[in-house]
């Protein structure tokens, strides 16, 4: 009886599957994790990184509305886009827009949002200071700010067709999912 090795039991297939069948190969030769990590493309793995800055940005979000946050309206020592897209501290201006932290290793920890994010790094067993990967500088990442809120501009729907502008970092598929969304969401499975 012959033990297969992960590699050989893996379907062949296309996509994120065959990255992870290249990498399980390069594994099971060279017994290197790091060679192994480095088969998946450099674009995919940014992606995974960038996937988990999102998802402790979503629960920061979630945790801050559950606690009665104001996430429209800037304040003081508010870290803000101003309405030409510049990033900077509020200054009680008309369009500045409110943001929140996006977790790197070069956090800013001085925003009213810290003491969630905090939480939640702490929940994941996770340091700011991790996002910095030495032995794989090209998929580390700095940080940065997400807006708080979506602003959706030119919003125009007429027959089967839906027109909008969204501002940077913005996805559609959240405009789309509220669009579309049934009157009870939770029986619905929302």
């Amino acid at each position: 009886f012959k033990q297969k090795t992960a590699y050989e039991i893996m379907p062949s297939l296309v996509g994120s599957e065959m990255c992870i069948r290249d990498s399980l190969r390069s594994l099971a030769k060279s017994n290197d994790q790091k060679i192994a990590i480095r088969e998946i493309p450099l674009q995919m793995r940014r992606f995974y990184i960038h996937a988990y800055q999102s998802y402790i940005f979503n629960k920061t979000l979630s945790m801050a509305f559950e606690y009665d946050e104001d996430l429209f309206t800037p304040q003081e020592n508010d870290v803000c886009y101003d309405r030409t897209g510049k990033l900077g501290k509020f200054q009680n201006e008309t369009g500045q827009r409110l943001t929140i932290p996006l977790v790197g290793h070069s956090y800013f920890k001085k925003t009213r949002f810290d003491y969630y994010i905090q939480k939640i790094l702490e929940q994941e067993e996770v340091l700011p200071s991790e996002f910095l990967i030495k032995d794989f500088q090209e998929i580390s990442v700095e940080g940065g700010f997400r807006n708080s809120s979506i602003q959706c501009d030119g919003f125009q729907a007429l027959n089967d067709i839906i027109e909008f502008q969204l501002s940077r970092g913005s996805y559609a598929t959240i405009i789309l999912r509220e669009i579309l969304k049934p009157d009870d969401p939770l029986s619905c499975g929302f």
